[in-house]
């Protein structure tokens, strides 16, 4: 009986190291900042003309009906799943902004000095050219950033992944704010280059995911 008891025992406790490492290695999901219909409603295009935007309903990365902290008007409402269509007309070049979030207190605090957001994004029909990237613009009172992350993520649903570390300098209060997104690439310089972007979020710190594996063998042990 004791040695039933013993594998029984052993068994469980190898299930639930299994669980563990699962969860320390899963990507983590973190706050979302842009997602929505309505979040992208308010992007722009800087005024340039060979670039269009607009809010689309698909295709759609997450199908998330929840509004993203960056949105202007109701962060963390019910709305409706979409996704930003871009449409660049001319030139391998160009950046658009979000409607500018300098009073979102919550979004500005939690972007912080320095992070990596998370981008999904599809490819536009190559023509003939060797590299496409988006990345990360970051506009406001006394800066400007622009970043680009390491090599995309197949997602395998029609889009890709790229995380891009930031870093934005201190300042107490900012007069105005725009997140953004760069699209550089040759793919093609002449027809229109359609692509789109959706889930633009935070990539969770390492320690954060740490501490979770690190709460479950405590709760191991007191079971124990």
């Amino acid at each position: 009986m004791r040695g039933i008891f013993a594998m029984t025992k052993g068994l469980c406790l190898m299930a639930a190291g299994i669980g563990l490492a699962a969860l320390a290695v899963a990507p983590a999901q973190g706050q979302v900042l842009f997602t929505t219909q309505s979040d992208f409603s308010a992007w722009g295009n800087n005024s340039n003309s060979a670039e269009i935007l607009a809010a689309q309903a698909a295709p759609d990365s997450d199908g998330s009906a929840i509004n993203g902290l960056g949105n202007t008007a109701a962060p963390g409402a019910t709305d409706i799943p979409g996704s930003l269509s871009v449409t660049q007309t001319s030139g391998t070049y160009n950046y658009f902004y979000g409607g500018g979030e300098q009073s979102n207190a919550a979004f500005l605090a939690a972007l912080g000095s320095s992070g990596t957001l998370a981008i999904d994004y599809t490819t536009p029909t190559n023509n003939g050219g060797s590299y496409f990237e988006v990345g990360v613009v970051l506009n406001y009172a006394g800066n400007f950033g622009q970043f680009f992350g390491g090599t995309p993520v197949d997602d395998g649903n029609g889009f890709s992944t790229v995380d891009v570390p930031y870093t934005v300098s201190t300042a107490a209060s900012y007069s105005y704010f725009q997140l953004g997104l760069i699209f550089n690439s040759n793919y093609d310089t002449t027809a229109p280059a359609t692509f789109t972007v959706d889930n633009i979020r935070l990539v969770p710190e390492p320690a954060s995911i740490c501490c979770l594996g690190g709460l479950g063998v405590l709760m191991l042990r007191r079971r124990h």
